[in-house]
């Protein structure tokens, strides 16, 4: 989890890096002041820091971080259509700093009575990473972590479901619990809120960045992430990506006539 740095304030999305062109939302908490968080998905769903202060930035596993205070504290990223999401994946950066409470990571959701609702959060009782679908107002599918978070310690969660069924990594390994319910993120009805399900159950401890992909991503590309969180913005070094019509070598001064050339395709 080390050997990385957050990409700057104002950091360009390279479209054709294969883990950057499926973005639905991404929030990289790397503002460090003010009470909105950017989207850099393009998508424009930028969130807004609720019963937040500029307190709240502090420093995280990578560069900026939001620091969530367990009582109120959410980022309201609202609801537009491009969060309603059949087949997907969610990642997070977490720290909690309690235990023995039910906390929100993310969460779409009008209490679990809406077919669509999605909750991502800690569990009280456990305090296991949980993955809650819901199918309709009594019917909803769960998967857990193997092992309980550590309180104090970075974790890397991610989650994936749709047309593939739930699943869930922790610190980039697949985890036992999965489950074959193929229902996705579709609620139309709730906001996609960050740290809290609106002003209860809220997260205790620090986020570093959350994004949010359409199309599940693959155990390799979740273990690239684990590494390499945020490889999609950099230009540092020549990369290369494979393109529908060719393979390319990226260089620094490639990065303005790549995103010219990819932004057909968007």
């Amino acid at each position: 989890m080390s050997g990385w740095d957050k990409p700057p304030r104002g950091a360009i999305l390279n479209r054709a890096h294969p883990l950057g062109n499926r973005f639905k939302g991404c929030w990289l908490f790397n503002e460090a002041s003010g009470l909105y968080a950017h989207d850099y998905s393009g998508h424009g769903n930028h969130g807004t820091l609720t019963n937040m202060t500029e307190a709240d930035w502090q420093g995280g596993n990578s560069g900026p971080a939001l620091a969530f205070d367990g009582v109120n504290d959410y980022v309201d990223c609202g609801n537009d259509g491009s969060l309603e999401i059949t087949t997907g994946a969610v990642g997070v950066w977490a720290k909690s700093t309690t235990q023995d409470a039910q906390q929100t990571i993310i969460d779409k959701n009008t209490n679990g009575q809406n077919d669509g609702d999605f909750t991502l959060h800690i569990d009280p009782t456990t305090n296991k990473f949980e993955l809650r679908l819901q199918a309709a107002p009594s019917l909803s599918y769960t998967i857990r972590s193997n092992t309980a978070m550590t309180m104090g310690q970075w974790h890397h969660v991610l989650v994936t479901f749709g047309s593939g069924g739930m699943r869930m990594y922790v610190d980039g390994v697949l985890q036992d619990d999965t489950d074959a319910f193929t229902g996705g993120m579709t609620n139309t009805n709730a906001n996609l809120n960050i740290g809290g399900f609106q002003t209860a159950y809220s997260f205790s401890g620090l986020m570093d960045g959350v994004c949010i992909w359409g199309g599940a991503l693959s155990a390799a590309e979740v273990r690239w992430l684990y590494r390499e969180p945020y490889d999609m913005f950099e230009f540092d070094n020549p990369v290369k990506y494979f393109l529908p019509s060719k393979f390319l070598t990226i260089t620094p001064s490639d990065q303005q006539e790549l995103y010219v050339v990819t932004s057909e395709s968007d």
